[in-house]
């Protein structure tokens, strides 16, 4: 599977997710050279961006129809289908007045000495 050959753009979301597996799974393997792995993370992230607008663009429509239909629509403590809230937790987030910074993932020390 090479970048130059795929039109991502035209691909269903089940085959873009496919591809997207097939090539996780060849990255972990851990046996690609260099430059082709480089350039199969490529193709990987345009496959996951593709999936990711794919199920945004669902979620829109299933929305609308709920608004049509006279359902409740989807508040902000449903589920995100495109992704990962990282507002509470934003490392480089300015602490308010009398609160301290957020340490961030690792922490005040991503090293781990103490």
């Amino acid at each position: 599977m090479n970048a130059n050959n795929v039109d991502v753009e035209k691909l269903s979301f089940e085959e873009a997710l496919e591809q997207l597996e097939q090539l996780v799974q060849r990255l972990d393997a851990g046996d690609l050279p260099l430059a082709e792995a480089i350039d199969t993370f490529r193709l990987a992230m345009a496959l996951r961006t593709h999936c990711a607008g794919l199920l945004d663009e669902a979620e829109a429509s299933i929305e609308q129809l709920q608004v049509q239909g006279g359902e409740p629509e989807t508040t902000a403590d449903d589920a995100r289908v495109s992704g990962i809230d990282y507002s509470d937790n934003d490392p480089f987030a300015e602490a308010d007045e009398g609160e301290e910074a957020n340490p961030g993932l690792f922490g005040d020390n991503p090293f781990g000495d103490e």
